[in-house]
């Protein structure tokens, strides 16, 4: 992956559904890793188009008619950056939150908490980098 737009994206479904197989008390430290690595992700987009401008990336190397673009400006590299960085401190806040403990009902709630976390904040991402209603629906 040599995109900021791929790592953006499939960072957090692959650790999803990593997570899922992971056992109980290694969730919330890898979704806060990975929340952390979609955070330098969204600055490296950030630092992508404040030295180039808008950033274009063909997914699948298809252009438009057949392919989905993804499309990055100013609105939507800040839009990730302040989406991963909230994302961060609440995995933060999550990491103690759902540690294992004499709460039962919290640690069995926070073994599903950090797949979908991370697939909230892929669909975020594809959401802000969409280039067209489809996507967005999608998305």
């Amino acid at each position: 992956m040599s995109s900021p737009f791929e790592w953006l994206i499939l960072l957090p479904f692959a650790g999803a559904v990593v997570a899922i197989v992971l056992p109980g008390r290694f969730r919330p430290g890898f979704g806060l890793v990975l929340t952390l690595g979609t955070f330098a992700a969204a600055g490296w987009m950030v630092h992508e188009v404040w030295t180039d401008g808008t950033q274009v990336y063909p997914l699948g190397n298809w252009d438009a008619p057949l392919g989905i673009p993804l499309y990055a400006d100013g609105l939507s590299a800040l839009l990730l950056l302040t989406t991963s960085a909230v994302m961060s401190m609440v995995a933060i806040y999550a990491l103690g939150y759902y540690a294992p403990g004499e709460d039962a009902a919290r640690w069995t709630a926070g073994r599903a908490f950090v797949p979908l976390w991370l697939m909230l904040l892929g669909s975020l991402n594809a959401l802000f980098l969409s280039g067209d209603l489809f996507n967005i629906y999608v998305a």
